[in-house]
């Protein structure tokens, strides 16, 4: 399905401007929340107090839709390496912003959305050492792990917050306090959870059930190695250009010297991608890019085996 890469990018757009309608118009029986008082009201020209958390939610939205737009640029442009991870990184840590900032005054509100600004936070970091780090297995656990906790911590906000159960009641500090360590559980097993998902997937790949992860190189994103060295540039020493798609060319391993040949780097607009190294005919390459211990892993166990 061609169109199925274009689908998260999309969504990433036009739900954002579903949410920012929800948030000032369609969930308050379509009486717009108004930023300044209208005249002829007391406070006229000023905030209107009742509504500014409605707004400050609805500003945490055009950060995700420029996400998706870069998401969209990345599919036609060569943009720099990891840009769209920072670009998601970027919008959550616009949401994070809001959040900390989020002014409540009863001491469970403030608690529970204290909790959600964490979580946030730890998103945000994640997705910067992912745009970082884009081939270190355990940085994409992080970054699952992260948001699991965040929408698992969100619907547990729902729970307390509205189902106006007596424990949580916001006339003592009860709920306040114990808020923190439920919070606790939650990113307890949450952790534990990613944990045996990472273990399970390293079983299955021991046994075969799973097919090995693509090394460096072998995985051609359009914002990588079809885009060696940029529009109009040559492509790496000890590389020759192939006829490539739309794109531009594909790197491809020179046939002569290949077997003394330097670690090679592929580059997009001048930034390194990967690197590896061209042995003689036939041989394996060898994985240059530190993070990549899936590779390390599978090419120990195809050593053994062999």
């Amino acid at each position: 399905m061609p169109w199925a890469p274009l689908a998260e990018p999309i969504l990433k757009i036009a739900m954002p401007l579903f949410a920012v309608c929800m948030e000032l118009y369609l969930d308050h029986h379509g009486q717009y929340r108004y930023l300044y008082c209208p005249p002829g009201s007391k406070w006229a020209g000023r905030f209107a107090m009742p509504h500014l958390h409605n707004w400050q939610h609805a500003s945490s939205y055009p950060a995700v839709i420029l996400s998706g737009v870069v998401d969209l640029l990345a599919h036609s442009l060569p943009l720099p390496p990891g840009a769209p991870r920072a670009a998601l990184g970027f919008s959550f840590g616009v949401m994070a912003l809001l959040m900390g900032t989020h002014a409540k005054h009863e001491p469970l509100d403030a608690a529970v959305h204290w909790l959600l600004f964490v979580s946030m936070l730890a998103v945000t970091a994640s997705l910067a050492l992912e745009a970082l780090l884009p081939r270190a297995p355990m940085v994409g656990v992080a970054k699952s792990a992260a948001l699991i906790l965040l929408g698992a911590w969100m619907w547990r906000i729902g729970a307390i917050m509205f189902e106006h159960r007596v424990q949580w009641s916001s006339d003592y500090m009860g709920g306040a306090m114990i808020a923190p360590a439920g919070y606790v559980w939650v990113a307890v097993l949450v952790s534990a959870a990613a944990l045996l998902a990472y273990l399970a997937a390293l079983a299955s790949l021991d046994r075969g059930w799973l097919p090995e992860p693509p090394q460096d190189g072998e995985d051609r994103h359009p914002e990588q190695c079809g885009r060696s060295g940029g529009v109009g540039r040559p492509p790496p020493s000890g590389m020759r250009a192939e006829k490539g798609d739309k794109d531009g060319p594909i790197c491809a391993a020179s046939s002569e010297g290949a077997a003394a040949a330097p670690p090679v780097a592929c580059t997009v607009a001048g930034l390194p991608l990967y690197s590896r190294r061209r042995q003689d005919s036939g041989a394996s390459a060898d994985i240059g890019s530190p993070g990549n211990e899936y590779s390390r892993l599978c090419s120990q166990r195809s050593e053994a085996h062999a």
